[in-house]
């Protein structure tokens, strides 16, 4: 495999952020189920602070520090920079406290995942999995948990008052050290790193789906579904890393090879088909310019660990059902319905994914004809075929795979992502080799911040249908205040978020359950969303008793409320 010398030093930076967040999330859940979540809160800070003083130590050894960062890290912060203004501009509106207490936006799907965040950060103790929050002490099938997990890991030390939308504003930030890692990946610089990721997040989902629902787009894989706002940086930043290891003629970084595509199962578990792919796309670039053998050993390697995170997952709780394999036509009209809502036939969807297929080709034959050394195997059609398989790999799991009726389009729909990489990837590929001459660099430079200016100005200012991001009206900050203003006497604080405060609540009176959750963090018996999925109980029995028995540590007291 390659050594850390064949790869550049900001990508080596990008590639350790990427890891770093998932080992933190990994080690999160299963430390607080090993020992708790009281000594998880030390041990989550003594472990990274004793390698950390192991690191500096050992380094200070080999050969003295030198003075000042050097100029490579000061790129690297500058790209930084530009990634966070970047991401504020186009998604920033979403996570303001003064918009989110104003438009009272909160997703449905989230007041579960902050009532597992209570349940891991604060009330977990030895051998105890995270139960529904929606219908407890029902256990919870297995859902990924790598973004509940950074926000657990991170309220632990939180010193101010929590609220339902700070779960959004933590998990935004998390996001952001994953873009700044896909924009050091790409390796574009801090200027460049504009182009590249109007392009990932602006102009191929506009090209894609439609300039009209970027908007919606960005409301949902930033705020809708926690999953996805892990999965796309990191799907992203895999995918660049691929395309620069296939330009240097070396093998990928072994460590992402072979740990990042497993781990999509705990940050997007539906999405490992996506992950699979582009493992499989990495091992073909190891067979073709490393040595076979070790090709070999260590996709056996991958294999063995595939197989470990898909026993570990078995372990925290049984799987969504699956109606299993049966090809036909219409499971690939419902998931294509769902993924490109615009087209209605087979012919329409095969028309519509044929123009991706010219447009990267146009693209790329372009790019290659700027250049003297030109390769147009490389430069086109390995690009484009990569695609054309993604394209088929696609198409297959579609036909075969049985929606399960979970949501719209569950399980296969969400792999169309792998699509959006592929295309972003081969674009900023192909405008990467066009730069022949500084003035072509500028002006690509200046055409990506012109759109970029045009699509902040859209996504701020327009309504929904005309691009903007929706920010339709469903939560209340003084419904928050009213239910823990109700709880307070038997709950400090009223919220759940804090040591020791085990208490399940029964919600009656008409209330929403769910949202009783987010303003508190507190688990419900007789929630609403997902039910029967994520959890069953029996609202009417757990009643006739105070306190709720779970499988380890201290019951629960239960707290009948009327909702306000």
């Amino acid at each position: 495999m390659a050594p850390d010398a064949s790869i550049p030093r900001s990508e080596r930076l990008g590639i350790a952020i990427v890891l770093g967040v998932l080992l933190l999330a990994t080690a999160n859940n299963f430390v607080t189920f090993a020992i708790g979540s009281r000594a998880a809160s030390i041990v989550l800070i003594a472990a990274p602070a004793c390698a950390g003083l192991f690191f500096v130590r050992a380094r200070h050894r080999r050969r003295p520090s030198s003075v000042g960062p050097p100029a490579a890290a000061w790129a690297d912060a500058g790209t930084a920079v530009v990634c966070a203004a970047f991401l504020l501009a186009i998604a920033g509106r979403l996570f303001f406290w003064r918009s989110l207490s104003s438009s009272g936006l909160l997703h449905p799907d989230l007041p579960w995942h902050i009532g597992r965040v209570a349940q891991q950060a604060f009330l977990s103790s030895p051998g105890y999995w995270p139960l529904s929050p929606l219908a407890f002490p029902g256990p919870l099938p297995f859902v990924s948990f790598t973004g509940d997990a950074l926000v657990s890991a991170t309220v632990r030390y939180w010193p101010i008052t929590i609220h339902a939308l700070t779960y959004s504003q933590i998990l935004f930030l998390w996001a952001m050290l994953l873009w700044i890692a896909v924009a050091l990946v790409a390796g574009w610089g801090p200027w460049g790193s504009l182009t590249v990721l109007t392009t990932a997040l602006l102009a191929v989902p506009a090209f894609m789906f439609g300039l009209h629902r970027v908007g919606v787009i960005l409301l949902v894989f930033f705020h809708a579904n926690p999953n996805s706002l892990i999965a796309w940086p990191v799907g992203l930043a895999f995918a660049f890393h691929l395309q620069q290891a296939f330009r240097r003629r070396t093998p990928p970084s072994l460590l992402f090879l072979i740990f990042v595509p497993p781990a999509s199962l705990f940050f997007k578990a539906n999405q490992a088909f996506a992950f699979g792919f582009l493992q499989a796309l990495g091992f073909a670039i190891c067979w073709c310019y490393g040595t076979r053998r070790d090709a070999m050993r260590w996709s056996l390697c991958a294999g063995a660990i595939w197989a470990a995170v898909i026993l570990l997952s078995f372990g925290m709780g049984g799987w969504p059902p699956s109606r299993g394999v049966h090809p036909s036509i219409a499971n690939f009209m419902h998931y294509a319905h769902v993924a490109l809502p615009d087209p209605r036939t087979p012919l329409a969807y095969l028309a519509h994914w044929l123009s991706y297929v010219v447009v990267v080709a146009a693209l790329s034959w372009g790019a290659a004809r700027l250049r003297r050394d030109r390769d147009w195997t490389r430069d086109v059609v390995i690009p484009v075929a990569v695609l054309v398989l993604a394209l088929g790999y696609l198409a297959v799991g579609w036909l075969v795979v049985v929606p399960n009726g979970l949501t719209e389009g569950e399980p296969m729909h969400v792999n169309f992502e792998l699509i959006m990489w592929i295309a972003s990837v081969t674009v900023v590929g192909a405008m990467d080799r066009a730069r022949v001459s500084a003035a072509f660099s500028a002006s690509t430079s200046v055409l990506a911040l012109a759109f970029f200016g045009v699509m902040v100005w859209m996504l701020n200012t327009q309504p929904g249908p005309s691009g903007g991001i929706p920010m339709d009206r469903n939560y209340s900050v003084e419904y928050e205040s009213a239910v823990r203003a109700r709880v307070s006497p038997s709950i400090a604080g009223g919220t759940c978020f804090g040591y020791g405060r085990r208490f399940a609540i029964d919600v009656t009176g008409g209330g929403d359950a769910d949202l009783v959750i987010a303003a508190t963090g507190c688990a419900v018996i007789n929630g609403n969303r997902w039910r029967g999925y994520l959890g069953r109980n029996q609202p009417e029995r757990l009643r006739l008793g105070p306190v709720i028995p779970v499988p380890s540590g201290d019951a629960f007291r239960l707290i009948a409320i009327t909702s306000p």
